[in-house]
């Protein structure tokens, strides 16, 4: 079971950009046109580096269980 303390320890251990991008989405409540806007890129560059934040946060957590 995953529990805060493992989210928290992963997301420090993710690259600053990732970190933001998470931040940003799922703390600041911002959608993707809003993070594209204020990191002034594209939402699909947004949307890369959500999903890359993500899946390194699963593989953090999940080598941290074992």
């Amino acid at each position: 079971m995953v529990t805060l303390h493992d989210i928290r320890v992963g997301i420090q251990q993710l690259q600053m950009s990732q970190k933001i991008v998470l931040s940003m989405f799922y703390l600041e409540n911002l959608n993707l046109s809003e993070i594209s806007s204020v990191l002034d890129v594209s939402k699909g560059t947004v949307k890369s580096k959500l999903f890359y934040a993500r899946e390194k946060l699963k593989s953090i957590i999940n080598n941290e269980q074992q």
